[in-house]
């Protein structure tokens, strides 16, 4: 029914939220760590991509 859907919805956007968040705080962590070595930072974000 109708609260199924709502319920749907809200599951949704809570786990697209919380992938947003891992996926930021991984960036982040890839950009202090990998700061230095521009080339392997790359390739490991289009391998993210790729996976995701």
């Amino acid at each position: 029914g109708t609260l199924r859907k709502g319920v749907n919805i809200f599951v949704g956007a809570f786990e697209f939220y919380l992938l947003f968040y891992f996926y930021s705080y991984k960036f982040r962590f890839y950009a202090q760590t990998v700061k230095e070595n521009e080339t392997y930072f790359r390739y490991s974000l289009v391998v993210q991509v790729l996976m995701f």
